[in-house]
């Protein structure tokens, strides 16, 4: 019954199920218990799945620093900064210009899931990407199989952008659709990765 659980990377040697199968049921241990936690891990998926908050660490001038706590839900859909985004996934980013809940981007208007004004980099999700066969303004670079889909690498006007299908794509042009609202940040928030 200690007053507080520290665990350092606890899942590290365990193979993918097990992972899932321990955090879980560490997850209703410690609230069956009451008893708080920190675990450190450098594993995203063990912390979005585990915790009830998350912190993300990022490099800073003197070494690592705070960059946003909150739910994991809240650090993922809504990070504070490029930084936070690519620790909690795959993220990739095209420039918008917005307006109230919507921006304009060379690919069409997204809707914003925040209402932002000017200059916008906008957060892409590939579950946020669907990507189908024939002519489009996309580009199939390279498509792997995740098990539920396929994760697909494509080439955009702005550069490379990670969206997803139910169904292999060989290279060549693609469809693609953006299912939002989209996160965005204003312009001047840089990447600290």
């Amino acid at each position: 019954r200690p007053d507080l659980l520290l665990l350092d990377e606890p899942f590290a040697n365990a193979d993918a199920e097990l992972r899932v199968r321990l955090s879980l049921e560490l997850r209703q241990l410690l609230a069956q218990e009451k008893t708080p936690a920190i675990l450190v891990t450098h594993d995203r998926e063990d912390a979005l799945r585990t915790a009830d908050r998350v912190a993300a660490f990022c490099p800073g001038a003197g070494g690592g620093r705070l960059a946003q706590i909150g739910s994991p839900e809240d650090v993922y859909l809504h990070p504070s900064e490029r930084g936070v985004a690519h620790l909690t996934g795959r993220a990739s980013w095209i420039r918008g210009q917005a307006e109230g809940l919507q921006a304009e981007t060379p690919f069409g208007v997204l809707s914003l899931s925040e209402a932002r004004s000017g200059a916008v980099q906008i957060l892409l999700r590939p579950e946020q990407v669907e990507v189908e066969a024939g002519a489009g303004a996309a580009r199939v670079s390279s498509c792997a199989f995740q098990g539920a889909g396929y994760l697909v690498q494509l080439s955009l006007g702005e550069g490379e952008v990670w969206g997803t299908s139910p169904v292999r794509l060989a290279p060549g042009q693609a469809q693609v659709r953006f299912r939002g609202p989209h996160w965005a940040l204003p312009d001047e928030v840089q990447e600290q990765i």
